[in-house]
């Protein structure tokens, strides 16, 4: 637990050590939001007016008050969402080019705080980490699906049911277990990019069944919850400090500060990967 604990300490000092990085990556996120939502507030303030509609949008999700608007306004969220289905994929890009530069940047081992390594190890590596994201993708989808066939066809019959809390119960367990799943599936994921950023190799097979035995690996396991735990307390921090605030100002500036942490705790947990992944090559080696 001592070496897990040095490993998160270390992360967090190369995440904040590389504070370029991180601006860089909110910057670029700040633009594909703005790029995504903007035109569609306009459109939608051009159709309503002063109607009440637009101010109980920023409320939170209401799908009464989506599907009054699709009414009002159909061909604006029409024109969206084709708008959409061209900007997913060009920000799906940059999340496998930003992801594979980070990794790249970690593995050099470096408190360099420059991009020179990111831009350059982004383009180098990026099919290969292309490749692992879409097996990354089919087995997401695969334990997604398993977990709510176990989840959901257990036999229980809804009609005979007295109240829906068994229901809900179920469902928060599976909640439970399948984000830690997710989360531990994702580490791997990591573990893996780690592992073929620095070893150069074409074929990745190898590193995605070293990757898949490292999941058992104390450590491993013990940093991937270490840092969902840091994730929950962010997230947790944000939501209390967002419901006891009526200011739009303080509203806005946390929810700054959220994406930041978030970017910051993501290239965190790669650096302290990066260092469990350097310790168990040099154990394999011996």
């Amino acid at each position: 637990m001592k070496k897990v604990l040095s490993f998160y300490i270390q992360g967090w000092q190369w995440a904040f050590g590389n504070w370029r990085l991180v601006l860089l990556l909110f910057a670029i996120n700040y633009l594909f939001s703005a790029f995504a939502t903007k035109p569609l507030i306009q459109s939608i303030q051009s159709q309503l007016g002063d109607s009440k509609m637009l101010e109980n949008i920023y409320d939170g999700f209401d799908f009464t008050l989506i599907s009054d608007l699709y009414r009002a306004a159909p061909d604006t969220l029409g024109i969206y969402f084709s708008f959409a289905i061209w900007l997913l994929p060009i920000y799906g890009i940059w999340m496998i080019f930003s992801n594979t530069g980070t990794a790249f940047k970690a593995s050099q081992q470096s408190n360099d705080n420059t991009l020179k390594s990111f831009w350059s190890g982004g383009s180098q590596y990026f099919f290969r980490i292309s490749r692992l994201t879409c097996y990354y993708l089919l087995l997401l989808i695969a334990m997604l699906f398993i977990l709510a066939k176990l989840g959901f066809d257990s036999g229980t019959n809804i009609l005979m049911l007295e109240n829906e809390d068994i229901i809900i119960q179920k469902t928060y367990r599976l909640a439970g277990v399948t984000i830690i799943l997710i989360f531990l599936l994702k580490t791997a994921f990591d573990y893996c990019k780690l592992l073929i950023v620095k070893s150069g190799n074409t074929f990745i097979h190898q590193h995605i069944l070293t990757a898949t035995k490292a999941m058992v690996n104390s450590k491993l396991i013990l940093l991937a919850l270490v840092y969902l735990v840091s994730l929950i307390v962010v997230l947790v921090i944000f939501y209390c400090i967002k419901m006891h605030s009526d200011s739009t100002m303080l509203t806005t500036i946390v929810t700054t500060l959220l994406v930041l942490a978030r970017i910051a705790l993501r290239l965190a947990k790669v650096a302290g990967l990066e260092l469990l992944v350097e310790e168990s090559m040099k154990r394999a080696k011996k």
